[in-house]
């Protein structure tokens, strides 16, 4: 087909601008055919891809309103299992409706009183000091031991002091009696008989 192009113009005198300018549009028409056939295969790869992706989206499509049909219907069984459960009860019959009962109402038991029976313990008695209400219980609690422990150790202090005066006393009559030495010169120069 190149060659169609071309001979007719070979026959003629042609100026040798002509033939180059011939020469650029021979050699853009290859660029362009090759150019065109890079775009034709590409446009079928990515017409493949694109077939491809929307059969996978048709795919995930039909997924999804499965499992959207699947929801409805578990939702419609929770609803049904959750009025069974929680719903009214036609069979039930109430207490007072005693028609199709068969006993005899004269051999009923009586029944028991309400509150504490006779041949039952009581309840056991909660020490209710330590529980406090929330947080502000926690913290009284907390500050109520804290002040025990304060306490006890000041107790602790205090006898520790009494027994070191005690010891400090004990020391010193033990000094006094075993240098012969008297306690108290004033007192004893002063009295007449000695």
């Amino acid at each position: 087909m190149e060659d169609l192009l071309l001979d007719p113009c070979l026959d003629m005198d042609l100026r040798p601008s002509v033939v180059q300018e011939l020469a650029l549009f021979r050699q853009e028409l290859v660029e362009l055919r090759a150019e065109v056939s890079r775009l034709r295969r590409e446009n079928l790869e990515l017409r493949q891809q694109a077939g491809y992706w929307q059969s996978r989206h048709a795919d995930a499509m039909r997924r999804i309103a499965a499992l959207e049909q699947e929801n409805e219907y578990l939702r419609g069984e929770n609803r049904k299992l959750q009025a069974e459960q929680f719903g009214r009860k036609s069979e039930k019959q109430s207490g007072k409706d005693r028609s199709n009962q068969l006993d005899d109402p004269s051999e009923t038991k009586p029944k028991r009183p309400r509150g504490q029976q006779r041949d039952r313990p009581g309840a056991q008695h909660r020490d209710r000091r330590e529980r406090g209400r929330g947080i502000i219980g926690q913290v009284l609690v907390e500050r109520r031991v804290v002040d025990e422990r304060r306490r006890d150790q000041q107790q602790r202090v205090a006898i520790g002091r009494r027994a070191r005066r005690d010891d400090a006393r004990a020391d010193e009559r033990q000094r006094g009696q075993g240098d012969g030495e008297n306690q108290y010169p004033d007192l004893v120069s002063s009295l007449p008989f000695l």
